[in-house]
């Protein structure tokens, strides 16, 4: 049996900059049709090579204990 990871998701306080940053640093690139833009809650990037992708949401509680990678 095979499993495939479509996506990682990561909380943290603004999603556009994080995206951005992990653009830059991974070689990944903007959803085909949902580009990220400044403001946006919720900013999904794309491994063009795997298909695995990378979800930035917004969180408004600063984290503690909890996990911010699901």
């Amino acid at each position: 049996m095979t499993s495939f990871v479509s996506h990682t998701s990561v909380d943290c306080r603004n999603a556009y900059e994080l995206s951005e940053f992990w653009k830059t640093v991974l070689g990944y690139v903007d959803v085909a049709g949902d580009p990220n833009e400044p403001g946006h809650e919720e900013c999904m990037i794309l491994d063009p090579e795997t298909g695995h992708h990378l979800l930035f949401l917004e969180a408004p509680e600063t984290k503690s204990v909890k996990n911010r990678l699901h």
